[in-house]
């Protein structure tokens, strides 16, 4: 078997490729694995390293080249050394360096059932996210839906929506509203119809006879929601319809995507040229 080109990092002891009886195949790179081992983590590997065994010659190694031709050989590599790790600490400060890989990692640990890998995946994420403020909410809820961790993306967005009700930190409920700008629809949407199933039993506990339930009672005006939206739209590009942090990001962003003929003011387009002078 030829050599891999690919680090075997995963591996406890680089010597243990030596004894690998099986290799996964991701496009020209083959990594060394055990099956027992990954039969242990896995139901769907145990079942797949059987099925290639019966069909194909006992003494020579079994090669699986699916479902891993979908992810790259770097993101195989990361769940490889989840599935190694005997270490709770290690397994830890491996899920915190993965980076960018660990959505397509968990997405593959579905993929092949590895129950074990994905428990310690969701408990990563939900204490990386421990604060109670909303952005750090609202990141937990991005990362647990791109890693498909739907247990704890419910979890999230219920906490997440009780957030929005609970009065202090973070400015006031226009403020905190911003930080879900990344959210997409869905969440919004689920987020939004948690805060107005509160509101309504909010309203059915105290509400008075011949008084305005208590949280329409207290809504902001039509003048300070109109107040918000001038804001917010001072911050929009017009072309994406993406409103930003501030108007320096948003000026950042009209310079870097080629959009400052869309902002029709005079006095935003002296801003971005400004800001591409350094100034």
């Amino acid at each position: 078997m030829a050599d891999t080109p690919y680090p075997t990092f995963y591996l406890p002891d680089p010597s243990l490729a030596d004894l690998a009886d099986a290799f996964i195949a991701i496009g020209d790179v083959e990594l060394p694995v055990h099956s027992q081992l990954l039969s242990l983590q896995s139901a769907v590997l145990r079942e797949l390293f059987r099925g290639e065994r019966e069909r194909g010659n006992q003494r020579e190694p079994v090669i699986l080249r699916e479902p891993f031709s979908a992810y790259a050989a770097a993101e195989v590599a990361w769940f490889l050394r989840l599935a190694y790790s005997l270490d709770e600490a290690q397994a830890e400060h491996d899920l915190q360096s993965m980076g960018g890989c660990l959505p397509a990692v968990l997405r593959l640990a579905h993929a092949l059932d590895a129950p074990r890998l994905l428990r310690r995946a969701e408990k990563h994420i939900a204490d990386r996210c421990s604060s109670d403020s909303v952005p750090a909410v609202a990141e937990c809820i991005r990362l647990a839906e791109a890693c498909q961790l739907d247990s704890l993306y419910t979890k999230c967005v219920v906490r997440l929506a009780a957030r929005l009700c609970t009065p202090g930190g973070g400015g006031d409920g226009f403020a905190q509203a911003a930080a879900l700008a990344g959210l997409g629809q869905g969440t919004l949407l689920l987020t939004l119809g948690a805060v107005a199933e509160a509101a309504k039993r909010t309203c059915t506990v105290y509400r008075h006879p011949n008084q305005s339930p208590l949280v329409v009672a207290h809504m902001p005006s039509e003048q300070q929601v109109a107040a918000v939206q001038a804001f917010d739209d001072r911050r929009r590009c017009r072309r994406c319809g993406v409103a930003f942090p501030s108007r320096t990001r948003l000026f950042e962003h009209l310079r870097a995507a080629g959009h400052e003929a869309d902002q029709a003011s005079p006095a935003v387009l002296d801003a971005v040229v400004l800001l591409g002078r350094g100034v």
